[in-house]
């Protein structure tokens, strides 16, 4: 059964500051979160970890375990630090009905919901997708938080999740 994963909090700001960024002109959500680079210098002590941009970023040991070990696309984006923001390339979408999920209105401009919050602890996939193999790594196509810190829940498959334990990953967490 697939697991969530997350990485323990590092606040650190890979983007130095608060970087002119293309946001929406309503709503301040950033529109391509991705798409302009990370040039900060970040070195954190975790092989997972939380940005305060709410980025996952990973550590070239856990990098190169995702490249051997995963089966699914992933995208690492390079940082000035030598540490990788990790983007699972496929997503999907999570089924929050049993959750009640806390949400602000969608965004007339871009169309975006302004703030998603859920607590999830096992990931629940809406029926008619692709199922989430043993060894893939995805993420929920929600982004959940708020403006400039919104992040999708990572979602490992079950083997995948055991690799990461045996290798005794620093700052995976995973649910209780």
């Amino acid at each position: 059964m697939p697991v969530c994963l997350s990485g323990k909090d590092s606040y650190l700001d890979l983007r130095g500051g608060n970087p002119k960024l293309p946001v929406c002109p309503a709503c301040g959500i950033i529109l391509d979160p991705y798409g302009h680079g990370f040039p900060g210098k970040a070195k954190p002590k975790y092989d997972l970890s939380s940005t305060t941009e709410d980025m996952d970023l990973v550590s070239p040991r856990l990098k190169a375990l995702l490249e051997q070990q995963c089966t699914s696309p992933l995208e690492f984006f390079e940082t000035g630090g030598g540490y990788f923001v990790l983007r699972p390339g496929r997503s999907v979408v999570l089924d929050l009905t049993e959750l009640n999920p806390d949400h602000a209105a969608l965004c007339k401009t871009c169309g975006k919901l302004m703030g998603l919050y859920a607590l999830v602890i096992e990931p629940k996939v809406l029926p008619g997708q692709t199922p989430i193999g043993p060894l893939d790594l995805v993420r929920s196509q929600q982004e959940f938080g708020t403006l400039r810190q919104r992040n999708s829940v990572l979602i490992a498959g079950d083997q995948l999740a055991v690799a990461l334990k045996a290798e005794r990953m620093k700052g995976v967490m995973y649910p209780t």
